[in-house]
């Protein structure tokens, strides 16, 4: 049996927390009942809620506002209501929407719908942690949260340095009110218990804080009379606002927020009184008094400024760009210069300043691009001193970044041409170790040795992501066996944990300076969504212009679970605070170029355990895998589109008997009787990537000789391409490059009734760019189309080619008001350059939080980009798309006379599902740059070579009506057609008795009723 067991509401049966837009449509739509509604949270707007109506075969979506009294504002309705009942019966009784909520959709007073699909098996049961999934009735969910909160407790106190306070007052909020805790949010949403903890141990920093307030004062009073006596007028008193310590019991971190916001405001106020006191200052800004004490108590000198003034070369190989400095008070205008020839970057400040500073190419160590500004840049100089500065725009910023490159490449010794793209090895492994500490000898799992595809024993890798669920030992003790077999050579990037769920991630000393952005996050998704006994741990950093995204998992056990497993993973894509806060339309795994998920997923195998095992003996693992549920979810396209996964020639990982691999221990005795855990691959390594870049899995396997847990270590190695700053050969012109779309068609997964609107973000364009509405759409409103004229000019900053062909358009589908994401996905521009303006087909898939949500096809071209392409292969160029040459002909026919739309085009083919996986990605889409053509694939000249008219016919000794009727419907465009009109385009005579002999067939059929 499953189960929806994920779902939470609220205080109303109906209002679901953590329900997706997609899932509330399947629900809405399953019932088919009209003004059937739910309430669900909003995917986008922190705070919103959304109420979603089924009428008319569609789902109508309405933005609400729900305030801290719990009012509500319904977005286009001039009204507030004091509940969410009271606007929901407001609703029925009055004409106000167009699809008014009449029955609300209450899965059950336990919040949980219930299903039995065919291929579960009652047999089957949870594994060991299974237990902590609170499924059960309230009180043994409490006491399931005590005896789990001990248990982290007890396990923190081994492998932190918490002082004993801490920890006291920890034990007794466990013992005291974590209950009533537990009961308190189920009810109220609040957590009194906690909170008061919480201000408990916050006093002595609040006390700390009004102690330091208080000397700022002082401070401040003392330097403003004497500021007075100097004949400057002293500032604007400042007010010490006393906080209402009631508001501590309330919130106490936003108490504490408060106070130190406080703290700040006085000592800044404090700072502008000090500094008109120094003698010769003549200002009271902050600005110039920051400035003046500068220049007053730092003399520098300006030789190395003045040399280089006085030995530069003058030439065309100098540039300067107006910057303004980034500082805490008031950024300053600065000038850098790269001089390429000198091999040298130049910092000028204002005439007459003692600031200028000359750093030589070897000194210039890194340049971090901001991804929130698209004209600042963090210049890392040697000896970590880094210095951020706002440029003019974008194409400021990029064009110095190429000049830096230029430079250093010039004076580095390294071939300009070779240098944009190298090769990094990259190790991930996974280990569930079951509450047991690990062995002392772990060299196997990292040396990639044991059964499936290993790797030599003496290779070695650049990033090494390790993850673990259910640790069994201290984090120091894991950190240095993990060190004590990796070797030196290696730096800690970061380290990120969720109980016992950990991921560290090691990078190679000569990489660490091409390190940038470096992000990690949790997400819990165990006991009510907030144990942190499952889910998930991500750790994301660039490596030079690639960005990668690692995330280790533990998700719900049970074989039964699978829709709840779905649940989780989708709350972790969902809320890991990974990637670029401002491009809310993009989920994470729509925004780095490589996502790895990995971890104890816990998916299982649906076979009777006899034929697991005995197919397990004779390595039969194709035959297992055709029943395992995570490449079953992938097929179906509803979990993990678009990753993918190596060929599994190794037994299932889970569940071995302790201390031996010969022996699946399967049956587990429990308080309701033995119950059965099937042997499975629940220990997985997926990864997912952009279109066209080049990814290499190199191994997958599982060790043999690691027996302390259930589960045996799972490894995985890939060589990745990454890309370096662009420097372009090219010398400076007018940019004439322009992203132009032609035209465009979504096909999405959903039964709203909303328009849409395509929002774009590149690397190589300022913010996000978006058309209008949809101008059409193709037979149903979830089809939307777009005109040309619809789409915005899209210039790129660096115009050229060798640069944007490695570059990606990140696409979403939105609805008009912005609310929320119906798709994403990712468009390599690889494929799309043309000299003339000739429009190229592109299909891009769409997916949300790793489900499939649809396509978007049409035709588009980069024109006017300088240079040649620096592929070496043109034969990555994909024919063209019939489906996109009907959506040519409907945009371009009348709409004032709408005609039922084209059979074929209304439902585009998606590809055919495997038993291991979503459909396969087209063998150009993931080939290597260096990769050969495969045997029989035409050439671009085959590509572009005419197409004799007969190829394009249906072949008349083997088409009749009924064919006609089902597929072939397009040739209505040549129904007018006469043997003349063929003659004067050069058709051949045998050509022209198939076409005409074809549409005669055709127009029979249609006349036929």
């Amino acid at each position: 049996m499953a189960r929806y067991n994920a779902f939470e509401t609220s205080q109303e049966a109906w209002h679901y927390t953590n329900m997706s837009r997609s899932v509330a449509e399947t629900m809405l739509t399953r019932r088919r009942a009209k003004g059937t509604f739910l309430v669900r949270d909003s995917e986008r707007v922190q705070g919103a809620s959304v109420l979603s109506v089924f009428q008319d075969d569609l789902v109508h979506h309405y933005r609400l506002t729900i305030r801290e009294d719990n009012s509500v504002v319904v977005d286009g309705v001039d009204a507030v209501y004091p509940s969410l009942r009271a606007m929901i019966h407001a609703l029925q009784t009055e004409n106000i929407l167009a699809s008014p909520p009449i029955i609300p959709l209450e899965l059950n007073n336990t919040g949980i719908y219930e299903e039995t699909p065919s291929h579960a098996s009652t047999t089957d049961d949870d594994d060991d942690d299974d237990d902590e999934d609170g499924d059960d009735d309230e009180s043994t969910g409490d006491c399931r949260l005590i005896s789990a909160l001990k248990s982290s407790l007890d396990l923190n106190h081994a492998t932190s340095r918490s002082d004993p306070s801490a920890m006291g007052q920890l034990q007794q909020y466990i013992q005291g009110t974590a209950c009533q805790d537990s009961n308190a949010i189920k009810s109220m949403g609040s957590i009194p218990g906690f909170n008061e903890m919480l201000h408990a141990a916050a006093k002595p920093l609040l006390t700390e804080l009004r102690r330091f307030t208080t000397r700022m004062e002082a401070t401040r009073n003392l330097f403003q009379l004497a500021s007075e006596e100097r004949g400057f007028p002293g500032a604007e008193p400042f007010q010490l606002h006393e906080l209402d310590e009631s508001k501590a019991d309330e919130d106490p971190l936003l108490y504490l927020i408060h106070n130190l916001q406080m703290a700040r405001d006085i000592s800044q106020d404090a700072s502008t009184q000090v500094l008109p006191c120094y003698p010769g200052h003549v200002h009271t800004s902050r600005a110039h008094a920051t400035s003046f004490l500068r220049h007053s108590t730092c003399r520098h000198s300006e030789k190395e400024a003045l040399i280089y003034e006085e030995g530069r070369a003058r030439d065309d190989n100098v540039y300067s760009y107006n910057v303004r400095k980034v500082e805490k008070v008031m950024g300053k205008a600065e000038e850098l210069t790269v001089d390429v020839n000198q091999g040298v970057v130049l910092t000028r400040h204002s005439a007459g300043s003692q600031d200028n500073k000359t750093y030589r190419h070897d000194e210039v160590v890194q340049l971090i691009k901001s991804r929130s500004n698209k004209q600042r840049l963090a210049i890392l100089f040697q000896g970590k001193r880094r210095k951020d500065y706002i440029f003019e725009d974008l194409q400021h910023r990029e064009d110095f970044c190429q000049k830096v490159r230029m430079l250093k490449m010039r004076h580095g010794g390294h071939q300009l041409e070779d240098s944009r793209h190298s090769k990094l090895s990259i190790w991930i492994g996974t280990f569930n170790m079951g509450d047991v500490a690990a062995p002392n000898d772990l060299s196997s799992w990292f040396a990639c040795q044991g059964q499936g595809r290993a790797l030599p024993s003496n290779s070695e890798h650049d990033i090494l992501a390790i993850g673990c669920q259910e640790a069994g030992m201290a984090e120091k003790d894991w950190l240095a066996l993990v060190r004590q077999h990796i070797g030196a050579g290696y730096q800690q990037l970061a380290f990120a944990k969720l109980l016992q769920i950990r991921l560290v991630v090691f990078v190679r000393d000569q990489h660490m300076n091409k390190v940038s952005h470096l992000q990690q996050s949790v997400v819990a998704t165990g006991l009510a969504n907030k144990l942190g006994n499952k889910g998930g741990v991500g750790i994301a950093f660039f490596v030079n212009q690639t960005s990668f995204c690692f995330i280790n998992s533990h998700l719900a056990a049970g074989s039964e679970k699978l829709l709840k497993r779905n649940t989780n993973a989708l709350d972790i894509f969902s809320k890991l605070q990974l990637g670029q806060k401002h491009l809310s339309g993009f989920d994470i795994l729509n925004q780095f170029h490589h996502v790895f998920f990995f971890g104890d997923l816990n998916y299982r195998i649906n076979l009777p355990v006899n034929m697991v095992i005995d197919d397990a003996k004779r390595q039969q693992y194709t035959r297992l895998c055709q029943y395992d549920q995570l490449l079953m979810q992938r097929g179906s396209q509803k979990m993990f589109f678009g990753f993918e996964e190596g060929p599994i020639e190794f037994p299932p990982s889970y569940r071995y008997k302790r201390g031996t691999r010969d022996v699946y221990e399967y049956e587990k005795q429990k308080a309701s009787g033995i119950k059965i855990n099937v042997p499975s691959y629940t220990d997985r390594i997926m990864w997912r990537s952009f279109p066209n870049l080049y990814i290499k899995q190199t191994s997958y396997g599982a060790t043999t000789d690691i027996m302390t847990s259930d589960h045996s270590p799972v490894f995985a190695t890939f060589d990745i391409q990454v890309t370096d700053q662009h420097a372009s050969t090219l010398g400076s012109g007018e940019n004439r490059c322009t992203v132009f779309f032609h035209s465009a068609v979504a096909k999405l997964k959903t039964a709203a009734n909303v328009k849409f609107v395509l929002q774009f973000y590149a690397n190589f364009i300022d913010g996000k760019q978006q058309t209008v509405r949809n101008s059409d759409y193709d037979y149903e409103p979830k089809n939307p189309i777009w005109a040309g004229t619809d789409f915005p000019r899209i210039v790129p900053a660096v115009a050229d080619r060798a640069y944007l062909e490695h570059e990606h358009l990140l696409i979403a589908v939105k609805s008009e008001d912005g609310d929320e994401s119906y798709g994403e996905g990712s468009l390599s521009l690889m494929n799309m350059f043309s000299s003339s303006a000739q429009p190229c087909p592109f299909k891009v898939d769409l997916s949300h939080h790793g489900e499939f949500t649809g396509t978007l096809a049409g035709h588009m071209c980069v024109d006017g980009a300088r240079g040649k392409s620096t592929m070496g292969q043109t034969d990555l160029v994909a024919a063209g798309d019939e489906d996109l040459d009907a959506l040519d002909a409907t945009l371009d026919g009348s709409r004032r006379t709408r005609r039922a739309p084209l059979r074929h085009n209304a439902t585009f083919t998606e590809g055919m599902a495997s038993a291991h996986g979503p459909p396969a990605i087209p063998p150009r889409a993931r080939m290597g740059l260096s990769e050969r053509r495969p045997m029989g694939a035409a050439t671009l000249a085959e590509k572009e070579r005419a197409k004799r008219p007969a190829s394009m016919m249906v072949p008349a000794t083997r088409a009749g009506p009924s064919d006609l009727n089902k597929q072939y419907d397009d040739l209505e465009f040549f129904s007018d057609l006469a043997e003349e009109d063929l003659q004067d385009i050069g058709v051949s005579a045998p050509d022209i008795q198939i076409i005409m002999t074809a549409i005669a067939k055709r127009n029979a059929s249609a006349a036929t009723p």
